[in-house]
This record gives C-alpha cells, sequence and structure tokens, in this order.
C-alpha cells in the first residue's frame, strides 16, 4: 500500500522535472537572432501565412512549428521589444505586378549579426507569389504576397 502511494507522488514529479530540464532549441538563440525571426514572421502573418514553419538549428536539429505559436512564444521571451528590421521589410514589400514578375521560385535572405557581422540566419522558401492570397484552396488577387513552405536556419 505504501509502495503504490510512493509511486503516485514520485512518477508525476519526475514527469515535471523532465519537462522542465527539456529546453527548447529556441532557447538558445541569441537575442538577434529571435528579433529578426520575429520581424520575419510578422511579415508572414502580415500577408496572411497561417501555416507552419520549419526552423533548423545549429546543431542539426528540426523544429516545425505553427506561425502564431512561435510569434507567441519570442513575444513572451523579447525582452527590449520589437526591434524594426528593413532588410526584412524589403524582402516582402510586393514589387509592381505589371512587370510581369509574379512567381519568384526558391528565394533566400540571409541576414548578419549587427555585432559581429556574421551570418545569423537565413529564410527561405519554397515559393513566393506576388500580388496573390490564398483563401481556402483558392488563390485571388491582392496586394500580399503568397509564401510557400517557410524555412529558417540558424547559424
Amino acid at each position: 500500500m505504501g509502495f503504490l502511494v510512493l509511486n503516485r507522488i514520485f512518477l508525476p514529479v519526475c514527469i515535471v522535472l523532465s519537462m522542465s530540464l527539456h529546453s527548447s532549441p529556441i532557447d538558445n538563440l541569441n537575442v538577434e537572432q529571435k528579433s529578426q525571426t520575429l520581424a520575419i514572421l510578422l511579415r508572414c502573418a502580415d500577408n496572411h501565412y497561417q501555416g507552419g514553419i520549419k526552423l533548423i538549428f545549429p546543431n542539426g536539429k528540426t523544429e516545425s512549428i505553427a506561425l502564431n505559436s512561435l510569434i507567441q512564444l519570442l513575444n513572451k521571451d523579447n525582452k527590449k521589444g520589437f526591434i524594426e528590421n528593413n532588410t526584412v521589410n524589403r524582402f516582402f514589400t510586393a514589387p509592381n505586378t505589371s512587370l510581369g514578375m509574379n512567381t519568384i521560385r526558391n528565394p533566400k535572405i540571409t541576414l548578419f549579426d549587427s555585432s559581429n557581422g556574421k551570418r545569423s540566419l537565413t529564410f527561405q522558401c519554397y515559393l513566393i507569389k506576388m500580388g496573390k492570397m490564398r483563401i481556402g484552396p483558392f488563390e485571388i488577387p491582392s496586394n500580399k504576397i503568397l509564401i510557400e513552405k517557410p524555412i529558417i536556419t540558424y547559424y
């Protein structure tokens, strides 16, 4: 009888301790990487992207997470506020679509750490369609950018 009571107390304590000791690779990112990631995610959200995003970390681990969940996680962890990133803003600004260029395959943007000049992260995706928006299975003309399969790789 005493063994069952001890087992019922000991097992949940071990589970809680193991969950608190398990940290996400996101926790290992520096402040600038988190801010750059947040800038990218907010621009994706501005363009009505609601799917998941794949994160590739320096140790080779990958994690797929919903866009809204990642924004909430980074906002909660953001201590000095959101830093506007002009490079990210230019990347996500739709050019004049009358030029005939409305689809870009495999676009990539690399962001650098402002303190040491080294690569910080790379954002890439399978496809960007300018002037399109998806509603259900349909693509309609819009002033937004349609983003397919986004990936962020950290260095």
